[in-house]
């Protein structure tokens, strides 16, 4: 009785598993096809004289996120 029981709770973990791993594996190939996106935090400029202030700090930090592909 106890190896019955046994095997039973054996198959229906493994169902789980693989009942998982599907929701896994399709989750993955969607996140694939979709669009990615960037978060780009900044706060804080202490821009000085020489630096032109701070619109132009923004604007070199926008220049090199496009640089980089990054839209």
């Amino acid at each position: 009785m106890y190896n019955s029981k046994k095997r039973i709770l054996s198959v229906i973990v493994s169902v789980v598993m693989l009942i998982s791993a599907l929701f896994v594996f399709n989750s993955v190939a969607v996140a694939a096809t979709e669009e990615k996106t960037a978060i780009i935090s900044c706060s804080d400029f202490q821009p000085t004289q020489t630096d032109g202030g701070g619109s132009t700090i923004i604007k070199n930090i926008l220049s090199k996120i496009e640089e980089n592909g990054i839209n």
